[in-house]
């Protein structure tokens, strides 16, 4: 494989509304797949309204976005899980799910959020799917939780402690790098991050529309490319290499 996957997006987003095709034209010359993420309602039924029109090359995943869990009420959740359940089979995984204490900060909301993360972490464990999860500053609680249950999982975006992402990856799951850490730059912190995540069980992604690496700019999943080159500087890997190997582990992970 001489491209790379990205794992993680949000076409389905109004941010690609306007020129999606073109997004997805640019995304075809550089990139050998795109999962895209809904996270509501209507954004679930945009997932896979594009996963049909770009059949092969964009796979859906249908999730909720953790911050919205506390506020949405029980029949939003219950139409996104009947989603799920109706389109199981389409399904590249179920996420993003999880937790958010960044923007969750009453214990009562957090216990909320908890409560429709583990719901969805059953829901996983009946269709037999791998989970995608949103753990911002609740890294360590997400990953209590899942090892609780039965399910293989990609945690997205990963931003959160080095030895923390070794204990993840140890456990079977993987750890998917975003351009968030293009945006920063190598620090010493970033370095750290990226040298504790086996190749093995590393992806990359760009979760489009945000975390562009280029400022004031929308990001789109060609820039998966920018990510993939700076897990090879850090590691001291030829950049072929971690395509293929980042590539392959996407594959596996949404392929089981």
């Amino acid at each position: 494989m001489n491209r790379p996957v990205d794992a993680h997006c949000h076409l389905c987003f109004d941010h690609f509304r306007r020129d999606v095709d073109e997004v997805v034209e640019r995304a075809r010359e550089r990139v050998l797949r795109v999962y895209d993420c809904g996270v509501t309602p209507g954004t679930a039924r945009r997932t896979l309204e594009l996963a049909r029109r770009f059949e092969g090359f964009v796979f859906p995943t249908i999730g909720l976005h953790p911050p919205r869990a506390p506020r949405m009420q029980d029949r939003a959740i219950d139409e996104i899980v009947r989603l799920i359940r109706e389109h199981a089979d389409e399904l590249a995984a179920i996420g993003e799910i999880g937790l958010d204490y960044h923007y969750v900060k009453r214990s009562k909301e957090r216990e909320r959020m908890r409560e429709v993360f583990e719901r969805f972490l059953r829901l996983a464990e009946e269709l037999d799917k791998p989970v995608v999860i949103h753990a911002r500053e609740a890294e360590e609680d997400a990953f209590r939780i899942l090892r609780e249950h039965d399910v293989t999982a990609m945690f997205h975006c990963y931003d959160g402690p080095p030895e923390l992402a070794r204990r993840i990856a140890e456990e079977g799951h993987y750890v998917s790098l975003s351009t968030i850490h293009v945006i920063r730059g190598p620090t010493d912190r970033t370095r750290r991050l990226l040298e504790s995540v086996p190749l093995d069980r590393a992806l990359t992604e760009t979760d489009s529309p945000y975390l562009s690496p280029e400022r004031g700019r929308r990001n789109e999943p060609a820039n998966v490319w920018r990510i993939v080159e700076l897990v090879a500087e850090v590691k001291g890997e030829p950049v072929g290499r971690v395509v293929e190997t980042t590539a392959e582990n996407a594959l596996e992970f949404y392929d089981r």
